[in-house]
């Protein structure tokens, strides 16, 4: 079982982590705001690296809100990335290309599949309260995501 409490997060930040919001256009090129459409930015972030993750856990339960809550990971150009696109808002995150790194960008997006399976509960059945440790297999990527980002 696994807690992700602050020390989950403190790890991120030891591990390089950091939160980028100052450049989007580093990762995703030109953007088109009008694109903003959920469906439609998975096209344009898929263009410059990035790969949206449906499921996640050792069941693949969704991962987000498709087309309003999506998540992105990214593994390249000297760095890992793993991106969050809420109704047009980015909250971009990235770390240091390297084991660690890879470890810390799971455990990111562990947080944002726990906040969402607590918002929307039959997304992810049996999941412990908020407080309990969390059993390992709702933690880390599952299908295709277990490639890009294990």
């Amino acid at each position: 079982m696994t807690d992700p409490t602050p020390t989950a997060v403190q790890r991120l930040i030891d591990a390089g982590a950091r939160l980028d919001q100052s450049r989007p256009d580093r990762w995703l090129g030109h953007r088109d705001e009008a694109a903003d459409d959920g469906f439609d930015f998975i096209d344009t972030a898929g263009k410059c690296g990035w790969h949206a993750v449906p499921g996640w856990g050792e069941e693949g339960w969704d991962l987000g809100d498709w087309p309003l809550v999506i998540i992105f990971v990214r593994l390249a150009d000297g760095a890992y990335g793993c991106m969050r696109h809420t109704e047009g808002d980015l909250d971009i995150w990235t770390f240091e290309p390297t084991a660690e790194g890879r470890t810390a960008l799971s455990a990111k997006v562990d947080e944002w599949a726990l906040e969402h399976w607590r918002l929307c509960p039959d997304d992810a059945p049996d999941l412990p309260p908020e407080g309990e440790p969390v059993p390992d297999r709702f933690l880390g990527p599952a299908g295709k995501a277990r490639k890009v980002v294990s």
